[in-house]
């Protein structure tokens, strides 16, 4: 799939002939549909009058405006192994083809085939560290491996946060990273919260979770292309979100040194493969009280790596051998380190009627992060910049 959209749709061309020009249709309306989107200005619930401009000046939004990205693509492509292609885009909201809307689809197509996907130079880590660095250099200041115990809560305000060490740090707002449900239930507790805020957040659904393989291999992977698939469930995202069923018949394949080689280790080239996976699988993946890692959770490890490493060899033969690093991350590892509820990729899931507000019921209390607005960089800078804005506002 290339971001120079001719070039792709000769690509399709060459093994799908018949669907060459359903193809073309369907990737310059999700332009027309991006386009006329950032004309328009949307964002959240439309107002009456946006939605009757967008009835009178913008008939393209209006033709799928109740459609989802499923039916869109039926609407242009026949071929079930192309629309398959295009499931992709689903997978960054956590979401199947069937449940995302057509009109976000279709913007994420656009962004993709049209704009181009980047990187950080020097991987995204660099992301993280230049924005500590600019940070530091504005007077703030890092508190490294300091871990939060509880926010602390006067008259239902927010007025600090306690450290593991016992010590305090008091604040005039406080903003959490950490995930909603973390955040309120365990860091604020529920003696802080009405029920109907108890409520809430506990019936928010989480987005998938998932497995990702790091490997550092002595093997030269100049000849394949910096992104790869294997398997055929990319729409059974439902499976693993709603009903706990992890089957490993697909994963996604992305060699790091195809992308940015200043980012291996010495002397070896970074594949990471990854796909998603639930929480609760295995019961917690055979881990014991608070996520503790037991000697079953070892082994099952160890035989995940292996049976990856097997559907990896279907793209890069004979892997195996050359494997010099091998490190696995599971949905445990990502609850662990991201202070994310069941190690959820996007925070709460897309397919709740009502996203978190970046304003909490607690006076002062605010949120960042993958909880208002869903995974990915851009979006989250996005939640960023609005809880600034809006403690600049009020201080």
């Amino acid at each position: 799939m290339h971001a120079d959209p001719e070039q792709f749709i000769e690509e399709i061309g060459k093994t799908f002939p018949d669907q060459k020009e359903g193809v073309r249709n369907f990737l310059y309306t999700c332009k027309k549909i991006k386009e006329d989107a950032e004309k328009l200005g949307i964002s959240g619930n439309p107002t009456i009058i946006q939605k009757l401009k967008v009835m009178v000046k913008y008939p393209t939004i209006m033709k799928f405006a109740r459609k989802k990205y499923s039916q869109m693509l039926d609407y242009f492509i026949s071929h079930e192994e192309v629309k398959r292609m295009f499931y992709l885009y689903c997978s960054w909201f956590g979401q199947a083809p069937y449940e995302l809307s057509a009109a976000a689809g279709a913007v994420l197509t656009a962004i993709g085939q049209f704009d181009g996907i980047y990187y950080p130079k020097g991987g995204t880590m660099q992301f993280s560290k230049k924005l500590s660095k600019y940070y530091e250099m504005c007077g703030g200041k890092l508190r490294l491996n300091s871990t939060v115990r509880k926010i602390n809560v006067e008259n239902r305000t927010a007025i600090g946060i306690e450290l593991d060490d016992g010590s305090s740090i008091n604040g005039t707002f406080i903003i959490s990273n950490a995930d909603l449900k973390r955040t309120m239930l365990d860091y604020v507790g529920a003696a802080h919260l009405n029920e109907s805020s108890i409520n809430y957040i506990k019936n928010l659904k989480q987005s998938p979770s998932g497995i990702s393989l790091f490997l550092g291999v002595n093997k030269d992977l100049s000849q394949y292309p910096a992104h790869m698939t294997t398997g055929r469930k990319a729409d059974d995202i439902p499976k693993v979100r709603d009903q706990n069923i992890f089957e490993l018949d697909t994963i996604v394949l992305r060699i790091l040194t195809r992308i940015d080689p200043t980012i291996n280790p010495p002397n070896l080239n970074s594949i990471v493969i990854y796909y998603m996976a639930p929480y609760n699988s295995n019961n917690k993946w055979k881990t014991g009280p608070n996520e503790e890692r037991t000697e079953e959770y070892v082994k099952l490890k160890e035989k995940i790596c292996e049976d990856i490493i097997s559907m990896a060899e279907r793209l890069i033969p004979n892997l195996r051998k050359d494997i010099k690093i091998k490190e696995l991350a599971t949905p445990i590892t990502y609850s662990k380190y991201s202070f994310s509820t069941e190690g959820a990729w996007h925070g709460p899931s897309m397919i709740n009627k009502k996203l978190p507000h970046f304003k909490t019921p607690i006076k002062n209390l605010l949120l960042a992060g993958g909880n208002m607005v869903g995974g990915g960089v851009p979006r989250v800078m996005q939640s960023g910049f609005k809880t600034a804005d809006y403690i600049l506002n009020n201080i």
